[in-house]
């Protein structure tokens, strides 16, 4: 059992991510992503730009990974690297929609853990009313 938290952690300042990668993340809605394989060739979560609805149509033009990553290869970077997020890769989770500001990694930390302990208070509280009730 575990969580994958990348996207939220790509919105944060340390991340060694484009500025603009970092907002399309905080201005997306929960229908901001897609998953496509026209990036990679395998399927993938994205922010949907242009690059990405260029390929909705020419799905059987998308190549098998790796090869894929081979036709528009500057396309992985362009974002991530460059800012340039109409054209790039920017693989994001569902989460996206829910990410309000770009926070520092200690902040998403914190957070995780007074939520975490939040969690499990609640639940001990529920199991002892349950003990109680046997």
């Amino acid at each position: 059992c575990g969580v994958w938290v990348g996207t939220r952690f790509v919105a944060t300042r340390e991340a060694n991510s484009h500025d603009n990668y970092k907002h399309k993340i905080v201005e997306a809605t929960e229908e901001g992503t897609q998953v496509t394989k026209c990036f990679t060739g395998k399927d993938c979560r994205v922010i949907k730009n242009r690059y990405q609805e260029q390929w909705e149509d020419r799905q059987g033009e998308i190549k098998p990974f790796p090869f894929q990553m081979m036709v528009d290869s500057e396309k992985l970077d362009a974002a991530i690297r460059w800012g340039k997020t109409d054209l790039g890769f920017m693989p994001a989770g569902q989460i996206s929609g829910v990410i309000q500001e770009v926070k520092s990694a200690g902040e998403v930390v914190r957070a995780i853990m007074e939520e975490a302990e939040e969690v499990l208070s609640r639940l001990a509280e529920k199991h002892l009313e349950l003990q109680a009730l046997s």
